[in-house]
């Protein structure tokens, strides 16, 4: 029971029913739900799986770079694919087939692979990363900044499909 007073100086008394709370989350919540339903199809559906990469650099045979596991992460959304490399640095990086005033996207994906290429219009640096569909080995490069200079790192690696 909810007691109030209004400016006469009247005070009344209003009860508040159980039923009415009830109705009001049960409306909000199915408000929710049918929010979430509508607007699924915009939202970005990815896919993880775990890779073993090995990366060089073409341009400096005497360079090692370690050998590290990484998290792959394939995400779509509309008609666009977005592949990502989760793991230490130089392995970091992100593609996508998106095209923006800076990015130039391209999907590369046939029956045999997923592929995307990306490239910076401003710099020129270039982004590739292509896994076969049949071995799921992964294959690709990153130009990246080493020593102040643009080198390509060139990945190539086994993934290992969740089970």
């Amino acid at each position: 029971m909810i007691q109030t007073l209004n400016t006469a100086g009247v005070t009344r008394q209003v009860v508040a029913t159980h039923k009415s709370g009830l109705f009001r989350s049960t409306a909000i919540l199915l408000c929710f739900l049918a929010c979430s339903f509508c607007c699924q199809s915009t939202l970005a559906d990815d896919f993880k799986m775990n890779c073993d990469v090995q990366g060089t650099i073409p341009a400096m045979p005497d360079k090692v770079i370690a050998p590290a596991r990484v998290a792959l992460v394939i995400q779509t959304l509309g008609n666009n694919i977005f592949i990502q490399i989760v793991g230490p640095s130089p392995y970091e990086m992100k593609v996508s087939t998106l095209a923006t005033k800076v990015m130039s996207g391209s999907n590369l994906t046939n029956p045999k692979h997923l592929g995307v290429r990306a490239k910076n219009k401003e710099t020129g640096q270039e982004s590739e990363l292509v896994i076969d569909q049949k071995t799921v080995t992964l294959s690709g490069y990153n130009d990246i900044d080493y020593q102040k200079q643009i080198v390509r790192l060139a990945i190539t690696g086994q993934c290992i499909l969740p089970k």
